[in-house]
């Protein structure tokens, strides 16, 4: 009994850890975007461009939380939060797909159809 509990206490501590390292350099969504837009652009300038364009810290920070809290809340709950936890994950990616959308179309970025976003939700939805 006590190896085994030595066993989750590894597992605790390894799996955040680690998925941390491998998935912390992937940018988001939104980030994206921003890195493919044309800066010389009229609509790059504008006020609701650059307003949407500071919001995307948000889902950089929801990425970085999600790496470690999603594994934790999993392992702590003995699986019983998985479903949960997949949802509610591909919630906030539903978000970022959105709000990668409403850059891209403020600041002047190629037009991007529906039908191509909802792909790439249900696209998220099964990776995760």
């Amino acid at each position: 009994m006590l190896q085994s509990l030595k066993k989750k206490k590894v597992l605790f501590i390894c799996i955040p850890f680690f998925s941390s390292i491998l998935f912390c350099g992937c940018t988001t969504k939104s980030q994206k975007v921003v890195g493919n837009l044309d800066v010389t652009s009229p609509a790059f300038n504008s006020l609701e461009c650059q307003r949407s364009i500071n919001d995307i810290e948000f889902h950089s920070d929801v990425k970085k939380a999600k790496i470690i809290a999603v594994p934790t809340a999993v392992i702590m709950s003995g699986g019983l939060l998985i479903i949960p936890t997949i949802v509610a994950s591909a919630g906030l990616n539903a978000l970022d797909e959105i709000d990668a959308f409403n850059i891209n179309s403020r600041c002047g970025g190629e037009l991007i159809e529906k039908k191509t976003i909802q792909k790439n939700i249900s696209k998220d939805l099964i990776l995760e």
